[in-house]
C-alpha cells in the first residue's frame, strides 16, 4: 500500500503496512513532459490494453530476493512491488531494490528514537556536559531550532497521535528502545549528600550512535541527498 504524506489519516497498525511517500509540488524544472490525464479516454485504454496483456504472461515470484536488511514487515510490504518489477525486466528489478533501499534507510534516518540520539549528542556537544539531569534535556530538546527537531509537536513513536509536546515518560521509552536509561548522577562527580539527580550520561549515548549506526548531525543531509540519487545508473 502507498500512501501521500498527508497527515495522520492512517491508524498505526496501518501505517506500519504502509509506504509514505512525501509529495513535493513540481517546478518549471522538474515538470514532466507528459501529464498523465485520468479524464483522457485514450490515456485510460492505454494503461487497461497493457495491464491487460502483462497480466496474462506474469508469473509472479511469491519469494523474490530481498535487498539486504529487509526483514519481517519491511520485506512483507515489499514482497509484491519486488514481484512485479521483477516480471517488468532486470533493470526494473534493480531500480525497484533501490528504491526499496532508500525508503528503509529514509524511514530508519526518521525514527524518533533514532533522531533523540543525535539530538542528545548534539545537547550534550553545545554544552560541553557529560551528563545531564533528565528535566533539563527534556527542556534542551523543545528548544532545539532543527528541520527535523518536532519535539513541541510530537505525534507519538507511531507518528499517528495529536500534536503535543514531548512528554517525560515518551522521552523515558523512546530512549529505553536505543538502550539508554536515566542513571544517579552527580554534580561534577562529587558523590555529596543531596546532590544526585537522575539523568542521563553522554556514554550511553555515544554507545546507542555506534550501536544503531546513527548519523552525526552533519552526516544527516549528505545521506539524505546520497538517498535522492539512487538510481540505476548507480
Amino acid at each position: 500500500m502507498l500512501a501521500a504524506g498527508i497527515g495522520s489519516f492512517l491508524a498505526p497498525t496501518q501505517k506500519s503496512r504502509t509506504f509514505t511517500l512525501e509529495m513535493e509540488s513540481y517546478t518549471a524544472e522538474t515538470k514532466p513532459k507528459r501529464e498523465f490525464d485520468d479524464t483522457d479516454v485514450d490515456d485510460l485504454n492505454a494503461v487497461y490494453i497493457f495491464l491487460h496483456h502483462w497480466s496474462a504472461r506474469a508469473n509472479l515470484d511469491p519469494k523474490p530476493v530481498m535487498p539486504p536488511g529487509v526483514l519481517r514487515r519491511f520485506a512483507d510490504n515489499t514482497r509484491g512491488l519486488l514481484a512485479i518489477a521483477d516480471s517488468c525486466g532486470e533493470e526494473w528489478g534493480y531500480r525497484a531494490r533501490a528504491a526499496v533501499t532508500a525508503l528503509l534507510e529514509k524511514e530508519r534516518i526518521e525514527r524518533p528514537q533514532t533522531i533523540i540520539i543525535r539530538h542528545g549528542l548534539l545537547i550534550f556537544d553545545v554544552y560541553e556536559l557529560e551528563q545531564i539531569s533528565s528535566v533539563r534535556f527534556n527542556k534542551e530538546l523543545r528548544r532545539l531550532d532543527l528541520p527535523d527537531a518536532r519535539w513541541t509537536q510530537y505525534r507519538g513513536a507511531s507518528g499517528a497521535d495529536y500534536l503535543h509536546p514531548l512528554r517525560m515518560n515518551e522521552q523515558a521509552e523512546l530512549l529505553r528502545q536505543v538502550g539508554i536509561a536515566s542513571e544517579v548522577c552527580w554534580p561534577s562527580g562529587r558523590r555529596q549528600p543531596g546532590t544526585s539527580f537522575r539523568g542521563y550520561k553522554r556514554a550511553a549515548f555515544e554507545e546507542a550512535r555506534r550501536k544503531y549506526d546513527v548519523a552525526a548531525p552533519e552526516e544527516v543531509e549528505l545521506r539524505r541527498e546520497r538517498l535522492r540519487l539512487v538510481g540505476p545508473s548507480d
